[in-house]
């Protein structure tokens, strides 16, 4: 069997988390729904935490423990596509199953600087007030990973 070659690999890769989080770029599209806002990010913005934590998907998961997963994996994935070595165990990502209203913006903030974190190019987060609340001195950890951060005056 032949491995697809790893640029190809990221190359699609990219393109469909893309789409994933802003929503399709034209009239092609990886998934159904091509109206502007369907993106991971437009759906989830208008959402409650109550809602956020209603279960009803597989197993009973909540979209709170989606959203969870989600950046779990985007971070873990990330690592491993730069040739770092990751945890197998994503049981873990799947241990929020409900949110109040403050855990539900941070674990918005957690997905946003995640899917920054793996785009290519420059990304821009404003109100980074949840990031800097739940992660202490995050901007100077991921500096020591090999991210390039600036923090810029609004």
């Amino acid at each position: 069997m032949t491995a697809t070659p790893a640029a190809v690999t990221v190359s699609v890769l990219v393109r469909m988390l893309r789409e994933a989080f802003e929503g399709p770029p034209g009239p092609w599209t990886y998934f159904t729904d091509t109206s502007p806002g369907t993106g991971a990010f437009g759906t989830i913005s208008g959402l409650s935490a109550i809602q956020a934590s209603e279960p009803g998907g597989p197993g009973r998961t909540t979209i709170a423990g989606h959203v969870n997963h989600l950046s779990s994996s985007l971070a873990l994935s990330t690592l491993g596509l730069r040739g770092q070595p990751t945890s197998r165990d994503r049981a873990r990502s799947w241990t929020v199953t409900t949110v109040d209203d403050r855990g539900w913006a941070d674990l918005q903030a957690r997905l946003l600087l995640a899917a920054a974190l793996c785009a290519k190019g420059k990304s821009i987060i404003n109100g980074i007030e949840q990031i800097d609340r739940g992660y202490e001195a995050l901007d100077r950890k991921l500096v020591q990973c090999g991210a390039d951060i600036r923090r810029v005056a609004e």
